[in-house]
């Protein structure tokens, strides 16, 4: 059989092509962490485990935070060196 999508692979791809923003620490952090804290959380929708990450990187020690605040700043600057036109 055929894959069916074809008007949804070009939109896919077009979109797959766009530049994206380097993370912030949070994303960095939440990355790492969603999975989780949808595994510990089942019942609880997308948005939901969103609130939970947002909830829980507010609460985080600065001193814990550094370490995804310093993974973002090198991640800005691959970015910066990758796509030296974005905006």
């Amino acid at each position: 059989g055929g894959d069916g999508g074809g008007s949804k692979k070009s939109a896919a791809s077009a979109a797959a092509s766009r530049v994206k923003r380097a993370p912030n620490a949070f994303i960095i952090w939440a990355m790492k962490y969603r999975q989780k804290i949808a595994e510990e959380n089942p019942k609880l929708t997308n948005g939901e485990v969103s609130k939970k990450l947002g909830e829980e990187w507010s609460a985080l020690p600065d001193s814990e935070k550094k370490i995804y605040f310093d993974l973002a700043k090198k991640a800005k600057a691959e970015h910066q060196r990758m796509h030296p036109d974005y905006k």
